[in-house]
């Protein structure tokens, strides 16, 4: 899945950066956390297509041990809003499914997960 989504990425001028390392066995459904991690890198690109080619990049981190972390970010260009959760918002009809669909993840789990915006790069960190 993340071959996938990086190859997309590179198809379309998005470099990528990724460290990966997951345990053999995972504590939470792999095929939900496929979901979540889709998603994720399915908003990172969309996000990089707005910036000039120069700007565009994809960082991608996920550590197995002590516990499940998650980091996915990419540089953004203007204003990211966010609700009384810490969840960004859209005001496009149609959008935000991705972000809530994380969030359904993060409760069902038991998980941490974590939006930013620092210094012009969204973030998404995810603690199982």
């Amino acid at each position: 899945m993340f071959a996938s989504y990086f190859d997309q990425a590179k198809n379309q001028g998005i470099p990528v950066e990724a460290k990966i390392s997951a345990p053999e066995i995972l504590p939470v459904d792999e095929g939900e956390l496929a979901i979540v991690i889709a998603n994720a890198l399915e908003n990172a690109i969309h996000a990089n297509l707005k910036l000039p080619e120069e700007q565009r990049e994809i960082r991608c981190k996920m550590v197995g041990t002590p516990s499940v972390m998650l980091e996915i970010s990419n540089p953004c260009a203007g204003e990211v809003f966010f609700d009384s959760d810490g969840l960004p918002i859209t005001r496009q009809a149609g959008h935000g499914l991705g972000v809530q669909s994380i969030a359904a993840f993060c409760r069902k789990n038991g998980a941490i997960c974590q939006f930013d915006l620092t210094d012009g790069w969204f973030r998404l960190r995810l603690v199982l």
